[in-house]
């Protein structure tokens, strides 16, 4: 059902019917439930909290040195956090706190190239979203920041900052 048929349709229902169906909604799946949670009652860091604690247990998912962490599931959970628009800042601040996770697995464990080209698409998926929503600014001084911390290996903190300036490249290409 398209969300136009769906609009139509709870148009046509009695204030009594559209509670019944949020109510069921609720009670059927824990993504819904999750959601009316956050949005009755929003606090962003709490979610900012749940998404890191998420992606680390992903990144730690290894087998004799090498990495079995699944950028899908990284991502899915960056997604998640930016479903719930908590505000451009929280979503810029899970995407920084993700990178900063990768560079220090990275340090730890063995990468297969799905990871590495998983963590470009994350950074220019960060200047892009930086970009939309008008604060390129932020986007560049948290990747700046994790450069200059120390954090992980020195050759990931180049391969990110060379998918930064890719990134940015890509974006100055599109405006002319």
């Amino acid at each position: 059902m398209s969300k136009a048929a769906l609009r139509k349709e709870l148009a046509l229902m009695t204030p009594g019917q559209l509670t019944e169906v949020i109510l069921e909604a609720y009670d059927s799946r824990r993504e819904i439930r999750d959601y009316f949670e956050y949005f009755l009652n929003p606090q962003p860091l709490k979610l900012l909290e749940k998404a890191g604690e998420n992606i680390a247990k992903e990144l730690n998912r290894s087998s004799r040195g090498h990495s079995k962490a699944r950028i899908t599931r990284i991502r899915a959970e960056i997604k998640k956090v930016a479903d719930y628009r908590p505000g451009a800042e929280y979503v810029i601040k899970v995407i920084a706190d993700t990178l900063r996770m990768l560079a220090g697995a990275e340090s730890w464990y063995r990468f297969p190239p799905t990871l590495y080209n998983g963590t470009a698409r994350i950074i220019s998926d960060l200047i892009a979203y930086a970009q939309n929503h008008e604060c390129l600014g932020d986007a560049i001084k948290a990747v700046d920041e994790l450069i200059a911390s120390g954090h992980g290996r020195n050759a990931f903190r180049n391969f990110i900052r060379n998918s930064a300036e890719e990134a940015l490249a890509a974006i100055a290409a599109k405006g002319r």
